[in-house]
């Protein structure tokens, strides 16, 4: 692996990316990961990681990494660093600080975060990993056995940081679930008159694991100290599913410069645009981008500020947004050609 890892970063990867938050990758050994580690350092690039936990251990999964950037010296880039879970909440200055320390201490470490209170990921994750052993298959011949079902439904009960009502559904396979798209599992479960972890698991049955999720984790308050810390860059995390996608997979930048810089105030524009452009460029060690300079990429971006912003809802989430002007992709204008925002 170690060897493949290095064939690829000498071809041009820009770096490795861990989600030890998922399975498989929830089972990676700390040993293996820094091996890994150790090639990504040799070769000058970025380790960004899904951390094992946002929620509950999330100061322990933060350890883990600042461990691994320090025993390797690699650049440690953490993805969507957030607290998850409102009992959890308190944790992120805890987290946070370890960050710091270790910033100041000269590891190179910094994260990343969307301008959102809710996050987005798949059903499945929020599954014990022992009953995603062998693939969805397997995982619904769990679901459908009632003794292995009943350790599993205790099992979400017991640890799950998000509240039902905090759980909506985002895209589903099946034409007959459609009608459970944007409704939490609270509301799913007070309708069907079944308890939300079981509406959760017959969904997961019927859609033989294909199920997206929103998930509302944050405080604003806590959103408000990660967008506009030094350390923190700015990403969307979109992705598209069968249904409605998060509104950050058309919103993010706009919504940032918009919402959070000009009317909220939280960070001055130009510390805004940094977060967006040259920032990422420098973290990821892409070349002759980032930023307005001779000899530089053209990849431009026109706004007035006075009209820059995201309509995009969690309801409506692919209105496009307001206040874009020009883009300029290496020099030629692609925003008339694609026809897909606003002028």
């Amino acid at each position: 692996m170690c060897d493949l890892l290095d064939d690829f970063l000498k071809a041009g990867a820009v770096g490795l990316s861990t989600g030890l938050m998922y399975v498989p990758g929830s089972s990676a050994p700390f040993d293996e990961l820094e091996q890994l580690c150790r090639v990504v350092a040799k070769n000058g690039k970025t380790y960004a990681t899904h951390i094992r936990s946002y929620s509950d251990k999330l100061v322990e999964a933060i350890d883990e990494q600042l461990e691994l950037a320090r025993r390797t010296g690699c650049r440690l880039q953490i993805s969507h660093f957030q607290a998850a879970g409102a009992a959890n909440w308190h944790l992120q200055q805890i987290a946070l600080e370890k960050l710091e320390r270790a910033h100041d201490e000269g590891l190179d470490v910094a994260f990343d975060c969307y301008p959102y209170i809710a996050g987005s990921t798949v059903m499945t994750m929020l599954m014990p990993a022992w009953s995603l052993d062998g693939g969805v298959e397997s995982m619904v011949a769990r679901l459908l056995d009632p003794a292995q079902r009943r350790r599993i439904s205790s099992e979400i009960v017991a640890t799950l940081p998000w509240r039902w009502h905090d759980i909506y559904i985002a895209g589903v396979e099946s034409e007959k679930n459609k009608k459970a798209i944007q409704r939490n599992l609270l509301e799913l479960s007070d309708s069907a008159e079944v308890d939300p972890v079981n509406v959760m698991l017959d969904l997961l049955i019927e859609e033989k694991g294909m199920v997206n999720v929103l998930l509302f984790n944050q405080s604003e308050s806590n959103l408000k100290q990660t967008l506009s810390h030094p350390l923190s860059i700015i990403v969307s995390d979109g992705f598209y599913v069968k249904g409605l996608p998060h509104p950050r997979l058309f919103g993010t930048f706009p919504k940032f410069i918009g919402t959070y810089c000009r009317d909220h105030q939280w960070i001055t524009l130009a510390e805004a645009v940094s977060k967006i452009t040259d920032m990422p460029a420098q973290r990821f060690g892409l070349k002759k981008t980032g930023r307005l300079q001779a000899g530089f990429i053209a990849n431009v971006t026109v706004f007035d500020l006075n009209e820059i912003d995201s309509p995009a809802t969690y309801e409506q989430p692919t209105l496009p947004p307001r206040g874009v002007k020009y883009i300029l992709r290496k020099g030629t204008n692609c925003l008339s050609q694609t026809n897909q925002l606003e002028r």
